[in-house]
């Protein structure tokens, strides 16, 4: 779940309100689906969620809410696609390392 927590704060760098091009409202699109799909999950699923889910569920709200408010910085600035590629590569990494641990603790062959 926290993976997929991080994947979806990586999704959340975008300029808010200020779409230019068809590509920028396909992926607040996403973005919106992506969020409403996490909440479904955290009203049906509440044991998906410890201490730490809860942590990170308040820094996703945390980022959504001061790069909704800043969009006009950060359209101005355009660099907000190198630190959503930087989160991307930790979820990545992150599944990665959790599908290693997982293989290694069922004993997977050599």
């Amino acid at each position: 779940m926290n993976v997929c927590l991080i994947i979806l704060f990586a999704s959340s760098f975008q300029p808010y309100l200020l779409k230019h091009h068809w590509h920028a409202w396909v992926d607040f699109a996403l973005f919106g689906f992506n969020l409403a799909f996490l909440i479904a999950v955290l009203a049906k699923r509440k044991e998906y969620f410890g201490i730490y889910e809860y942590a990170n569920l308040l820094v996703l709200i945390a980022g959504i809410v001061t790069f909704m408010l800043s969009a006009h910085v950060i359209w101005q600035v355009d660099r907000y696609n190198d630190a959503r590629w930087a989160f991307y590569l930790l979820g990545f990494l992150g599944w990665y390392g959790e599908w290693m641990y997982l293989s290694f603790k069922n004993g997977a062959p050599s």
